[in-house]
C-alpha cells in the first residue's frame, strides 16, 4: 500500500557542504557574504577544496528539501513529509540519502547515473554565509518520472514547490498545481529569488492561478511589485499579488517574511501583520535555511488546522532555532507547543 504524506515538496535536491572558512576563501572565488549564486566553471574546484581542507558538515539541502526536513522535524509524526527530486549515482548521493533518511523524510529520487548529484558549497564566516550551487542532476526532474510516482501526489493534502523549479521543471510544477487545485488539495509555492521573478515570469504565471499560498521575503516581494507594475512598496505589492486572478476555491494568500520585522499575510487586498520574536544577536550563528524553515513550520501547522497566527508562530520558531545552529539543522527535539 502506498504511503500517505500530508506534505509533499518538489525541488532541487542538493547536498550542502558546509564549512566555516576565512574571508580569503570568499575573495578567492569572488563571492560576497549573504549571496547565493549558481556555480560557474571558476567555482567548480571549491567543492573538493572544502572537503579536502576543512571540517565539513554534509547536510541535505536545497530550498524545498530544507522545508521538508523542517516540517518533518516539527511534526513529530512518522511519514509526515515526502520529497521529490533528482540525484546522481555517486558518493554525494549516498550522503544525501543518509541525511534525508536521518531526518525522517521519505525521498522519491529520480536517479541520473551519468550526472553528478547537485551540491551547494556553504561558506560561513562570522555569521554570514555565501552559497554556491552546482545544480547538476538536481535540475533534471522529468514529468514522466513524476507521473510514475503520481500516487505520492494523490495521497497528500498539501504540495509545495520552490520557485527554482520554474527554471528547470515547470511542467512538473504546473501539473501538480493544477491537480491539487482541482482535487481539494492545497498547492503552495515560494518565489525563492529575485531572478526567478525577473527571468522566469512566464513559467511562474502558468502555475500561479492554481496556487493558494505564495511565500517570499521582502526583497522578492518588492521585485515582484516592480516587475508586475505594482510599485516597490512591499505592503502594496503583497496586497496586489493577493488580488491577482486565481482558480483556487479559496482566496490567495501572500506570506512575506521581513527578517526581524513583522511577517505580512495579504489576502483579498488586506494585510495583517504578525510579530517576530527577537533573538539576541550573540545567539545568531548562521542565517542559512531560515526562510525555508519558516515555510516548513507554517505548512506543518497549516496541515494541522492551525490559525494564521499559529502558523506564523511555528514558522518563526523554526527559523529562530535554525539561525542558532550551523547550516540548516535542528535541535534533537522541538520545544514548540
Amino acid at each position: 500500500m502506498s504511503l500517505s504524506h500530508p506534505l509533499v515538496c518538489l525541488g532541487h535536491s542538493l547536498l550542502d557542504i558546509s564549512a566555516a572558512v576565512s574571508v580569503e576563501m570568499f575573495e578567492k572565488y569572488g563571492v560576497r557574504a549573504g549571496n547565493a549564486i549558481l556555480a560557474e566553471e571558476k567555482h567548480m574546484p571549491i567543492f573538493k577544496e572544502l572537503v579536502d581542507n576543512y571540517p565539513c558538515d554534509f547536510i541535505a539541502g536545497g530550498a524545498s528539501q530544507n522545508t521538508c526536513r523542517a516540517a518533518q522535524w516539527l511534526s513529530r509524526t512518522e511519514n509526515f513529509t515526502g520529497f521529490i527530486g533528482v540525484v546522481g549515482e555517486d558518493e554525494y548521493s549516498q550522503h544525501l540519502r543518509d541525511s534525508v533518511k536521518a531526518a525522517g523524510v521519505n525521498a522519491y529520487y529520480q536517479v541520473e547515473p551519468t550526472v553528478p548529484t547537485g551540491t551547494c558549497a556553504c561558506l560561513i564566516h562570522e555569521k554570514e554565509r555565501s552559497l554556491i550551487a552546482n545544480l547538476a542532476a538536481a535540475q533534471m526532474l522529468k514529468l514522466d518520472y513524476l507521473r510514475s510516482i503520481w500516487h505520492v501526489i494523490e495521497n497528500c493534502s498539501v504540495i509545495y514547490a520552490e520557485g527554482y523549479m520554474f527554471s528547470s521543471a515547470v511542467d512538473c510544477v504546473v501539473e501538480s498545481a493544477k491537480y491539487a487545485c482541482e482535487n481539494g488539495k492545497i498547492f503552495t509555492m515560494n518565489v525563492s529569488a529575485q531572478f526567478i521573478i525577473e527571468f522566469f515570469r512566464e513559467p511562474m504565471m502558468r502555475a500561479w492561478p492554481y496556487c493558494e499560498y505564495v511565500f517570499g521575503n521582502e526583497d522578492e516581494t518588492q521585485k515582484f511589485g516592480e516587475v508586475f507594475g505594482f510599485g516597490s512598496d512591499v505592503v502594496e505589492a503583497a496586497k496586489q499579488m493577493s488580488l491577482m486572478p486565481t482558480n483556487t476555491p479559496r482566496p490567495k494568500k501572500i506570506v512575506v517574511t521581513r527578517g526581524k520585522d513583522t511577517v505580512l499575510i495579504a489576502c483579498e487586498g488586506k494585510v495583517t501583520e504578525y510579530n517576530v520574536p527577537l533573538i539576541p544577536s550573540e545567539k545568531v550563528l548562521d542565517l542559512n535555511g531560515a526562510g525555508d524553515s519558516f515555510v516548513g513550520g507554517f505548512l506543518c501547522e497549516l496541515i494541522k488546522g492551525g490559525s494564521y497566527e499559529r502558523c506564523v508562530a511555528a514558522g518563526n520558531y523554526l527559523a529562530s532555532e535554525v539561525i542558532q545552529l550551523s547550516g540548516c539543522s535542528f535541535p534533537a527535539v522541538p520545544s514548540f507547543n
